[in-house]
């Protein structure tokens, strides 16, 4: 008869997205291949738990801008081909808030680039690589979160693209990306133009957004981001405060007085967040914005 006792201890839940290390510190578990397989299932698995949890039908947007920003700096199991989805320095991913969704998307963008690092030490630049670059790049953006998807973006198309190259569409949409990126979140127009050229991109949309940035147009550029899909769009939200804040003096610059909800319309911002975050100083009276006074002589 055993004297063996069942233990009382209940059995440890190993997270899988933290079972391995990073390759820069020493970790060499993701350096066979079908384990970087696997891990990358379960990161797609984790990714769209974390999103049903945080996004929702009327505040998606800046529920995911949200949940990305307390952190500091930082689809199809089969086959590998890319899906088409519809519509710097050492990062550090602990959350500033130590809610379970932050805790997740810490460990969601950690593993990513776990992941990432493992396809560069191997070499790897098959249509597996295309695809994890890929699911990366569109997440990440929808994240908002730069320091995961810009690195990505620019190693699919300078080294992956180059060596098994992309579908002439998912070239056209990662290079939309690109220039986005430069444009709107950098503010660095040249270099935009100079990549929309190098890559001979032809988009009306991606012609009349850098239009509308290089004149100041913020009509052509509400009307346009409108028009984006979803990634773009999330992209171009990056130029969204500076544009708006250029219209509004403007506003200042050209008007006397205007109705509240005109102004609200056109700004795309209630009168209460022009007042708290655009740091607006001119006066309410009624259903009126009084923007000068009039000099009496």
């Amino acid at each position: 008869m055993s004297n063996t006792r069942p233990s009382r201890l209940k059995p440890v839940r190993l997270d899988p997205l933290d079972s391995i290390g990073l390759v820069s510190k020493g970790d060499i578990g993701l350096l066979d291949p079908k384990i970087q397989e696997s891990f990358f299932s379960a990161i797609r698995s984790r990714c769209t738990q974390h999103l049903s949890s945080v996004k929702s039908p009327e505040n998606s947007g800046e529920a995911l801008a949200a949940a990305i920003s307390q952190l500091s700096l930082q689809q199809d199991n089969s086959g590998y081909g890319v899906a088409n989805a519809p519509l710097a320095s050492p990062l550090s991913f602990e959350p500033r808030g130590t809610s379970s969704k932050d805790r997740d998307l810490s460990a969601i963008l950690l593993s990513m680039r776990k992941l990432r690092e493992s396809l560069v030490s191997t070499s790897r630049n098959d249509a597996f690589a295309l695809q994890v670059y890929s699911f990366i790049v569109r997440t990440t953006i929808l994240f908002a979160h730069p320091e995961s998807y810009h690195p990505a973006l620019l190693h699919l198309l300078r080294r992956l693209h180059p060596q098994n190259p992309l579908s002439k569409k998912e070239e056209t949409e990662f290079v939309i990306y690109h220039v986005l990126d430069l444009a709107c979140r950098q503010d660095n127009l040249a270099e935009a133009f100079w990549v929309r050229n190098y890559y001979k991109l032809s988009n009306r949309h991606i012609d009349l957004l850098l239009k509308a940035l290089s004149s100041g147009n913020w009509v052509m550029f509400w009307k346009v981001k409108g028009r984006m899909d979803g990634y773009s769009a999330k992209l171009a939200e990056w130029a969204e405060d500076g544009m708006r804040k250029n219209a509004i003096e403007c506003l200042g610059r050209s008007y006397m007085s205007l109705k509240k909800d005109s102004l609200e319309n056109f700004v795309k911002r209630s009168w209460r967040e022009l007042k708290e975050k655009n740091g607006v100083t001119w006066a309410s009276d009624g259903d009126a914005v009084i923007i000068k006074q009039m000099k009496r002589r």
